[in-house]
């Protein structure tokens, strides 16, 4: 089975280099559009794709001919063949896993939670159905995290599959993906209970640590390595404990991922956002993050240059440049060169995929703190134009406790009061954990408004 993904991420990481590499030789940047079905049919994707064929003897053929379509860029036809096989054969395990991932990509992630239990129904130990409805539930709490809906429920039945998948396959380097279980434990008893997780994290990182040992030139064991300190370090951060050793592991535990596998983005990804967050550490105790603000763009680069069509990228880019205009604004410094360059990206990022209501948000506030400095026509527009991005978001999102807390404090920085406290308001309602963070601001907004 694993053999069939590899081929998979051969053809794809190929793919996008190949097409970083043409696209920088003609235009000096990496282009956000995804490769055509022509762009594949060079001689080493062609090389790669009889390698995959070789290895389809022992599939059914329905699941066959949907994974040859996969290669080839055909997402619908693939799940369509894919679903007469979960039909016609439903002892097989192929097509439940890929119908599952075909969905997580589409980030359908309660329709994957489907496909893989309908996998399990056949196959109660099928370690790879376990993981991948975990990893789907844990994706879906985490979007309604973001909403500020509950997901306990999900977290939990996540840990179990994962708590199984370890049982399942303990040995060997080669269940190191299942280990996440405790960095998931640890980052809800952290985030969602109030609990000290650093026991649970210790114990993650040991898991890491032997399957390292076991297979050090493994790079997906040095990333996910990399994602659990990545969690610890966040409730470090929360917690203002956070010290320089602890970014330094993190990237560079990216580091050898990258070294392993330099050809696939989520490391790189992974280390921008680590060296992003290190600036913001700095510049709250007084450093200069300039060098670090810098590493993070050349990771944020390099990663748009192997996969230019991933969204994800140029959202975290985006957040980076906010950090840096806010930066500039402390010190005295107009900000509108990087706030400019972060609604350019998150533009790209909406024209990517347009379902990602945190991207109209997230460009509405860049917008709104524009506006606020221009104070004058154009200010006025870009303030249209963000409550325009607020709205666009509550339309795909109606209860979306984050959007209102954006829009709130979107409103309040262009002196509008009443309206900020109405919003403000409204993301506590919807989200209580926001009462410490934003009471403050409501009522600075009361007395602004009893002023007039």
């Amino acid at each position: 089975m694993r053999r069939y993904e590899d081929r998979l991420r051969e053809l794809k990481d190929e793919r996008r280099r190949r097409h970083a590499v043409e696209v920088a030789g003609e235009r000096g940047r990496a282009d956000p559009r995804e490769p055509s079905r022509g762009e594949l049919e060079d001689a080493l994707a062609r090389e790669q794709r009889e390698r995959a064929l070789v290895d389809l003897a022992g599939l059914e053929e329905k699941t066959a001919q949907g994974f040859v379509l996969w290669l080839r860029g055909d997402r619908e036809g693939a799940k369509a063949l894919f679903e007469q096989a979960a039909s016609e054969t439903p002892d097989r395990e192929e097509p439940f896993e890929w119908l599952g991932q075909l969905a997580r990509e589409a980030k359908q992630y309660r329709e994957a939670e489907r496909w893989y239990t309908r996998g399990l129904e056949g196959d109660r130990g099928y370690v790879p159905h376990l993981a991948g409805r975990a990893e789907a539930r844990l994706e879906e709490a985490e979007r309604r995290h973001r909403h500020g809906q509950a997901a306990e429920d999900l977290f939990q039945t996540a840990v179990d599959d994962l708590t199984e998948a370890v049982r399942l396959e303990a040995a060997g380097p080669q269940s190191w993906i299942h280990r996440l279980v405790r960095a998931h434990q640890a980052h809800y008893a952290h985030d969602r209970l109030g609990e000290d997780p650093r026991d649970l994290y210790g114990a993650a990182l040991a898991d890491f640590d032997e399957a390292l040992r076991l297979d050090p030139e493994d790079g997906e064991v040095w990333a996910g390595r990399a994602r659990a300190r990545a969690s610890r370090l966040h409730g470090e951060e929360r917690q203002g404990t956070a010290s320089d050793e602890s970014y330094e592991s993190v990237i560079a535990d990216y580091g050898e991922a990258i070294r392993l596998n330099p050809g696939h983005d989520e490391p790189y990804m992974g280390r921008g956002v680590a060296w992003s967050n290190w600036a913001y550490h700095r510049a709250r105790r007084g450093g200069d993050p300039s060098e670090a603000y810098h590493a993070a763009f050349d990771d944020f680069g390099q990663a748009l240059r192997l996969n230019p069509s991933r969204d994800e990228i140029r959202m975290r880019r985006a957040m980076t440049l906010v950090n840096w205009g806010d930066e500039a604004t402390k010190a005295g410094k107009d900000p509108s060169e990087p706030y400019e360059a972060a609604i350019a990206d998150l533009t790209e990022a909406l024209r990517l995929n347009a379902a990602r209501d945190e991207g109209w948000s997230a460009r509405g506030y860049v917008r709104a703190r524009l506006a606020a400095r221009k104070g004058d026509a154009e200010g006025e527009g870009l303030l249209r134009a963000a409550l325009d991005d607020f709205a666009a978001a509550l339309e795909r999102h109606a209860t979306n406790a984050e959007t209102y807390r954006l829009r709130g404090l979107a409103l309040l920085h262009n002196r509008r009061y009443g309206e900020a406290i109405r919003d403000l308001e409204e993301a506590i309602r919807l989200n209580g954990a926001l009462e410490g963070e934003l009471r403050r601001q409501v009522d600075f907004c009361r007395r602004q408004v009893d002023r007039r």
